[in-house]
């Protein structure tokens, strides 16, 4: 039986416009493999994690929400930062503590987040980790990885507006 092909809205939160980049175009190709007939990427320019909030405040109460957040957590905290080409190694995190923790963008609490990240504390990744609903990939990650991730927090997601288990596509489907 052939799966019911849909479309996957991912916000990416990136600072290195090359990762996204060049993400993009491998893992759109992924999650193709997948079933996925089309992956829309919507993508946060935000270089800050000032810019983050600002841009997430828009977004949480934008329609359709994305069906997963992809989050790099080394994020500048603001244009200072930047200039100095300062990097946090919370910002990223500060934005997951807002989501998750302080739930101030209440319609994307459960949404499922992937953090892609080149380094963070270690208390860090255990309490995120903790949630079901977040998972962590160290960078670089193989695109492969990532598709895999993403597939393993649909699967998992509580929230009713995200496809179930039986809407996603197996890894074995064919996607015509």
């Amino acid at each position: 039986m052939a799966t019911t092909l849909r479309t996957l809205t991912i916000l990416w939160i990136e600072d290195q416009i090359d990762d996204f980049i060049t993400g993009m175009g491998v893992l759109e190709v992924e999650l193709r493999n997948r079933g996925f007939e089309k992956t829309e990427f919507e993508r946060l320019d935000a270089k800050t994690v000032d810019e983050a909030e600002r841009m997430l405040e828009i977004s949480g109460t934008s329609t359709p929400k994305p069906d997963v957040i992809l989050l790099d957590l080394m994020l500048p905290q603001g244009d200072d930062d930047l200039k100095l080409k300062k990097v946090d190694l919370d910002g990223g995190y500060l934005i997951w503590f807002e989501i998750r923790k302080m739930q101030k963008w209440p319609s994307l609490v459960k949404v499922p987040i992937l953090i892609i990240t080149a380094r963070g504390r270690p208390e860090y990744r255990d309490q995120v980790i903790a949630d079901p609903a977040t998972r962590w990939l160290s960078k670089p990650a193989d695109p492969a990885k990532v598709a895999d991730k993403i597939i393993e927090l649909l699967a998992h997601s509580d929230d009713e507006s995200q496809p179930s288990s039986e809407q996603l596509p197996n890894k074995g489907d064919e996607g015509n």
